[in-house]
């Protein structure tokens, strides 16, 4: 489910920066779409739909076209029984002890507050003496195992990659991200990718736009010259 949000977003994100055909563009997301309904992952299904919904507000034509690949996929075999796991899954949704806060072990970090400074690391996780594994988020196990430090270290480097995304594009990270609240995401390579292409091809963009800036400014001197 992971795997298809992540594809969902990168395809999403790069579609009109690489100049996408839009057929490929929307079987990738349609295909993305299929993969995270057959994990029945509840944060990947969520965060794919609003991944979507992305699509629909940057490109409606892409959001079309992929719901139109998603149909013809779906119809190729019979699409009742994995309508009906995804319905009886979201169903439930929030009702399940995994849905919980307690239940992806958030209660460890208030039943130690003094690994709060430096963090307790990632090792041992019995010692702590409560359900015994580790914590099932990425940002809970960041700020347990590194402290408030190892948080802001993490943060600092966040900002310093997605800085330049403009407050539209700011949409593609956030499932991502959100994913992490209840997921492990952090230790997954193709996230990294996803954050790296974020990174250059913002950077890129706010390079290219300071030089055609530069570049309308010199012309009306060169005219005058």
């Amino acid at each position: 489910g992971y795997y298809a949000l992540l594809a969902a977003a990168i395809v999403a994100f790069t579609y009109q920066r690489a100049r996408l055909p839009i057929l490929l563009a929307g079987a990738a997301l349609a295909t993305a779409t299929l993969f995270a309904a057959s994990s029945l992952s509840k944060a990947a299904l969520i965060g794919t739909a609003v991944m979507a919904g992305v699509a629909a507000i940057r490109k409606p034509v892409l959001l079309a076209v992929t719901a139109i690949l998603l149909l013809v996929g779906m119809s190729m075999r019979d699409p009742s029984e994995l309508i009906d796991r995804v319905t009886f899954r979201m169903q439930d949704l929030g009702s399940q002890e995994d849905d919980t806060l307690e239940g992806r072990g958030y209660s460890r970090i208030e039943m130690h507050p003094q690994y709060l400074a430096l963090g307790a690391g990632e090792v041992g996780h019995d010692r702590h003496g409560d359900f015994g594994g580790e914590l099932h988020s990425s940002w809970a196990t960041v700020l347990f195992s590194y402290g408030v430090a190892g948080t802001a270290i993490l943060l600092v480097f966040f900002w310093q990659a997605l800085r330049f995304l403009r407050p539209l594009d700011w949409l593609f990270p956030l499932p991502v991200f959100w994913y992490g609240v209840t997921h492990q995401g952090l230790r997954f390579r193709l996230f990294w990718v996803f954050i790296g292409l974020l990174c250059v091809v913002t950077y890129h963009a706010r390079v290219m736009a300071a030089r055609r800036a530069r570049i309308s400014r010199a012309r009306p001197a060169a005219v005058r010259g």
